[in-house]
């Protein structure tokens, strides 16, 4: 889905897209499309761009970048997704 926003001189809305790595949170517990739960496990291969933002679980030694762990308030039960 698109979202949309002025163009510089304020003259037009355009259409935008989510920007990958954009984090949401929701009460949905099954990601939206496009999107991976926050939950600290290694992010896919095939998503290149995200893994390319995303560091290693232990800067010191080699690993593969891992989705953060976004953990949610006690109060409720609240989902964190990262946009792929």
């Amino acid at each position: 889905k698109n979202f949309y926003v002025w163009t510089e001189d304020g003259e037009v809305w355009i259409p935008a897209s989510t920007p990958t790595g954009t984090i949401i949170q929701s009460i949905a517990p099954s990601p939206p499309s496009g999107y991976l739960l926050c939950d600290g496990s290694e992010c896919p291969p095939q998503y290149t761009l995200l893994r390319s933002m995303l560091i290693a679980p232990d800067f010191f030694l080699p690993g593969a970048p891992i989705v953060p762990p976004i953990l949610p308030p006690v109060v409720a039960t609240i989902y964190s997704y990262i946009k792929f």
